[in-house]
């Protein structure tokens, strides 16, 4: 009974509402911190890819004003623009969430084929990609856990980086998209019939802002897909340039789970 008498009188000491109190702070400030943390690292991401759809809309607006347009076009625009302010509205809700949630993954069972033709018509309003013959190579119905808005970003932004790399190129502008799987991995790869990855910037490809002159862009693209397929647990992977044949391999693992994803980003 002394014993608990004891232990009463020091629960309504100052001293240990003092260090309750002190607790409860250290503990609010390293979840501002790790929140903060994550925001610092998917802003430059996030808007890097809202600029590409603004670029996307401005550019539809541009033809939309066109006096000599028919209506059917017009419409087929204004459609193309309310789908792009979704997408834009949904990788907000996805950074926000992520904040939230201090993960910066959230995987779901879903279709890779479904995602990558989502993309692909994303990407056919952006005026980088207007010249390119974008085409999906046929592939077996593969269901994975991913995040879509996260890899859907990288797939966007792998084929984006291809289309830019076209520019100024032959008439002849064609990005390739194919979906494979093996008995461990999936696969997802973007090529293109450019001029292939210069030599001077192989070592640091995947670093930030690191883009060719000509290809325009800020050079966040292939970081922006590295570090989706990092997070999923997988890798981004130059597999071949030369002239005429540049490809790009998004590998991810067949059976990621929430908690074997290696979250690089927070690293």
């Amino acid at each position: 009974m002394p014993r608990i008498q004891t232990l009463r009188k020091s629960a309504g000491c100052p001293c240990f509402k003092k260090n309750s109190s002190e607790l409860r702070a250290t503990s609010g400030r390293a979840l501002e911190c790790k929140r903060s943390s994550i925001s610092q690292k998917l802003a430059p991401f996030i808007s890097h890819d809202i600029r590409h759809h603004l670029a996307t809309i401005n550019c539809n607006v541009e033809f939309m004003s066109d006096p000599g347009i028919c209506q059917t076009d017009r419409d087929q625009l204004l459609d193309e623009v309310r789908g792009t302010i979704r997408d834009m509205t949904d990788l907000l809700d996805s950074y926000l969430l992520s904040v939230r949630t201090e993960r910066t993954v959230h995987l779901q069972q879903n279709s890779l084929n479904l995602l990558i033709r989502h993309v692909v018509d994303m990407l056919r309003s952006h005026p980088d990609a207007r010249e390119c013959e974008v085409v999906i190579c046929e592939a077996a119905s593969i269901q994975a856990r991913i995040d879509n808005q996260r890899l859907g970003a990288a797939v966007y932004n792998l084929l984006l980086n291809a289309c830019q790399a076209l520019k100024g190129r032959s008439p002849l502008k064609r990005v390739e998209i194919a979906l494979q799987q093996d008995g461990s991995c999936n696969y997802i790869r973007v090529q293109d019939n450019g001029q292939g990855v210069p030599d001077s910037i192989r070592n640091v490809l995947f670093h930030p802002f690191i883009s060719v002159e000509k290809m325009g862009g800020v050079g966040l693209g292939l970081t922006i897909a590295q570090e989706a397929a990092r997070a999923h647990g997988g890798c981004l992977i130059l597999e071949e340039s030369s002239p005429g044949k540049t490809v790009f391999v998004l590998q991810l693992p067949n059976h990621a789970s929430e908690s074997s994803v290696t979250e690089a980003l927070l690293e």
